[in-house]
């Protein structure tokens, strides 16, 4: 069994970025971001590389600047696919990052490439964005070998970030941070703005809902 982190307050529970951040000041971080929801796949008609994002994953992609916001963030690899890259959209551009396409977390990326990525100690503050699936082995994986400690259950719906701390050579502390969803008033008024996020009492009728249901959704 793998060792495990001091209990925290898990997202639902009043744990923000910010709390971690401070617990964390000074050591290597990896988000590894799950795209935000992409309709039913079963309902796409053209290619699966090419599904963007639905209104729903739209409004998480803008939550997740938000969830990030206190992350140091200095580079931010993607999925080739369009469902990924319209994920950390709004990231880059708050950010003034370019959004690097990484083969090893798209569709055809295999599991020793991202482990490869993880363990890449020139790698680091990096949001790297990919598919559930992908996700799932790794914190699997990670889990089985006894590299992975974790307080949270093991989930990754689409949206959610993994907060995966680098302990030492062969050992990660990992945290989940649920996904995010703002309305379209939030984005909006925020993209107004050069930089930094407006008060939630400037927003007047923005929605901001936590989704705290932990249900694996189906699809990459």
């Amino acid at each position: 069994m793998p060792g495990r982190s001091a209990p925290l307050p898990g997202p639902d529970g009043g744990l923000t970025a910010r709390v971690v951040l401070e617990a964390w000041r000074g050591v290597e971080m990896l988000l590894v971001v799950r795209h935000a929801d992409a309709g039913d796949k079963r309902s796409w008609e053209g290619p699966d590389v090419l599904r963007p994002l639905s209104p729903v994953g739209r409004r998480q992609a803008e939550g997740l600047v938000l969830r990030l916001e206190d992350f140091p963030v200095e580079r931010i690899l993607c999925s080739p696919t369009v469902r990924c890259q319209q994920t950390v959209t709004p990231l880059s551009r708050d950010r003034f990052l370019q959004i690097e396409p990484a083969a090893a977390l798209g569709l055809d990326g295999t599991l020793a490439q991202v482990h490869a990525m993880l363990w890449d100690r020139k790698l680091r503050n990096g949001v790297l964005c990919t598919h559930g699936e992908t996700i799932g082995q790794l914190l699997t994986e990670l889990l089985a070998a006894g590299e992975l400690v974790v307080e949270d259950p093991l989930d990754w719906p689409k949206g959610s970030t993994w907060l995966l701390q680098r302990i030492d050579r062969r050992q990660v502390l990992g945290r989940f941070l649920a996904p995010l969803e703002l309305g379209d008033a939030y984005g909006a008024a925020r993209w107004g703005q050069s930089r930094g996020h407006p008060r939630y009492g400037e927003l007047g009728v923005v929605t901001c809902h936590e989704q705290g249901s932990r249900t694996r959704a189906q699809g990459r």
